[in-house]
C-alpha cells in the first residue's frame, strides 16, 4: 500500500511562517512579481524557462491561498514578507 504523504504547509496552518511555507524560488519569484515581471522576464532574471516560473507561481498562489498574482503578492505583505 502507497505511503500518504502530508500535505504541503499553508500560510492558513496556525504559527505558518513564509519561509517555511514557500522555497527560495518561490519568494524569489513572488518578490519580483511584486516588481511587475512577467513571467518570461522572471525566467530570465532567474535563468529558468518561462513554464518552470508559470508552475512556481501555481504553486506559490496555492501555498498562499491566493486567486490571482495580485492576491499572492497582497497575502506577501500581510503575511510580514
Amino acid at each position: 500500500m502507497a505511503e500518504t504523504l502530508p500535505a504541503a504547509p499553508t500560510l492558513a496552518q496556525p504559527g505558518a511562517r513564509l519561509g517555511e511555507v514557500l522555497s527560495w524560488r518561490e519568494r524569489r519569484v513572488l518578490a519580483l512579481i511584486a516588481e511587475g515581471y512577467t513571467n518570461d522576464e522572471i525566467g530570465t532574471v532567474l535563468r529558468v524557462a518561462p513554464s518552470t516560473v508559470a508552475h512556481d507561481v501555481r504553486q506559490l498562489r496555492k501555498k498562499l491561498g491566493a486567486r490571482n498574482r495580485a492576491h499572492a503578492v497582497g497575502n506577501w505583505f500581510r503575511a510580514g514578507r
